[in-house]
């Protein structure tokens, strides 16, 4: 079976950086990764900023494979909300330093004539707000279509909405609607067994080194927990049957929302 292509929509946020790497390590698992930068824990030109001073820290001393692509999306208008005590100054914890750096840089409109010839499968996972995600669903149909947003019965965590839902709600509700997506809403991330709040990392790579630095941030403003959502979600692309999926009524709209199963072992 052929493997498929990764689209990964990230707004650069340590929890997204701490997702980003988790796939990075995996690879292998697909025909290349086109990482687009989107506006949400930062506008979309420091977004894409924070996106390839990741992937300089992550590929630092060897080069980028050419599938690896950072897409820039400041041709679309975009709305940001800067959360410092959740996401550090920059977004990404005040972590990292750009490093050299020899990405593949594409402008939207550019990556998208070139993802639409695309013959194979795609699998396309929105981790922030939803604006870029809708207008490419209306130009490409994924094989596997997985979103963070939302929440059923879980508190809010942004004016009253979760945070990718409330800062693009008509992008929101028409993605996590469709009938082929399947969201990890805040309830599904907010399991006990995913409080990483307790288990501080050993600094010995660049993905604990993030999770780290959120739990930090997470225990400062709360003692008791630390969920890094964006991370607890793409778990479901290399543990899918750990997973249940169930319709669900989130606030203003019906979606597939993933449970985890509690005979599953899977712990983040």
């Amino acid at each position: 079976m052929s493997k498929p292509r990764l689209i990964l929509l990230c707004d650069y946020g340590l929890d997204d950086a701490v997702a980003t790497v988790y796939l990075l390590n995996r690879k292998e698992m697909f025909d290349g990764i086109d990482i687009l930068a989107v506006a949400g824990n930062t506008p979309e030109s420091h977004c894409y900023k924070n996106a390839k001073i990741l992937l300089s820290n992550f590929f630092e001393g060897i080069d980028i494979p050419e599938s690896i692509r950072l897409v820039d999306t400041s041709c679309i208008k975009q709305e940001c909300a800067m959360l410092p005590s959740v996401h550090g100054n920059d977004g990404m914890g005040d972590l990292l330093s750009l490093k050299p750096c020899a990405v593949t840089e594409l402008k939207y409109n550019d990556w998208l004539k070139d993802i639409k010839a695309y013959k194979g499968q795609i699998t396309l996972v929105s981790l922030g707000p939803c604006t870029v995600t809708k207008i490419l669903l209306e130009a490409i149909t994924p094989t596997t279509f997985l979103i963070m947003g939302g929440l059923a019965k879980a508190k809010p965590n942004h004016e009253g909405y979760e945070f990718n839902h409330y800062l693009d709600k008509p992008a929101f509700e028409y993605c996590a609607g469709r009938s082929d997506a399947i969201t990890a809403t805040l309830d599904t991330c907010r399991h006990d067994r995913f409080n990483l709040a307790e288990y501080p990392k050993p600094e010995t790579s660049l993905i604990n080194s993030l999770i780290n630095r959120a739990i930090k941030l997470a225990v400062a403003r709360h003692p008791d927990n630390c969920y890094i959502y964006d991370y607890i979600t793409v778990h479901y692309l290399t543990h899918p049957k750990c997973f249940d999926i169930v319709k669900t009524k989130a606030q203003d709209v019906t979606l597939n929302q993933l449970e985890l199963k509690e005979s599953s072992p899977l712990e983040i």
